[in-house]
């Protein structure tokens, strides 16, 4: 659904702001076709479901375009550890991201760092077009169910509550938005020295 409906904004016309929070956002997902080897990294040799893997990854691209035509706003969590999947499954994900992130200028780019611990929901905010909820369902398993709103009151209420709280996080770390990307890849980059 995440797709579709970023595919029907643009099939509008349209191309709007992606804001996400939760985890290591949709841009830690491989962007690669659903049988590159990236994918079995991504869960540590552990899992290989094609079907999935498309639907993860329809999800990336269509939300990916939107960031290249007006940016991204992003609230991550990369002191998750994945132990269900392992290190390696940790270290394929953070790369990931980090590959987005340097391929996006600091422009159209700000990230927002949260620690680990009471992350319960997913949040993705298209423009002023949708309002995307996900609620854990328990920690390394997934999300139990994802809540969509078109709802235009709603979704400004919660874009000024998700700006506040990304600013507020940038500003905590001694940075400024436009310095955000970088730190965040910087911070990334050490955790992967560490893993490795």
């Amino acid at each position: 659904m995440m797709a579709a409906h970023c595919n029907d904004v643009i099939s509008l016309g349209h191309t709007a702001v992606v804001r996400q929070k939760g985890g290591l956002s949709s841009f830690h997902i491989p962007d690669k076709h659903v049988n590159h080897d990236e994918w079995r990294k991504r869960y540590g040799g552990q899992r290989d479901d094609p079907d999935h893997n498309r639907l993860q990854r329809e999800e990336r691209v269509a939300l990916e375009k939107h960031a290249r035509a007006k940016g991204c706003k992003l609230i991550i969590t990369p002191g998750l550890t994945f132990e269900r999947w392992g290190p390696a499954a940790r270290l394929a994900r953070l790369r990931n991201l980090i590959e987005f992130l340097k391929s996006i200028g600091d422009d159209q780019c700000a990230v927002a760092i949260r620690p680990p611990g009471g992350l319960s929901e997913s949040i993705t905010i298209l423009g002023d077009w949708f309002f995307a909820e996900s609620v854990l369902g328990e920690i390394g398993r997934g999300y139990r169910q994802t809540i969509f709103s078109r709802h235009a009151p709603t979704i400004l209420s919660r874009v000024q509550e998700f700006d506040e709280e990304l600013e507020e996080l940038i500003a905590m770390r001694g940075c400024r938005v436009e310095e955000s990307r970088r730190a965040a890849i910087d911070e990334m980059e050490t955790i992967i020295r560490g893993l490795a």
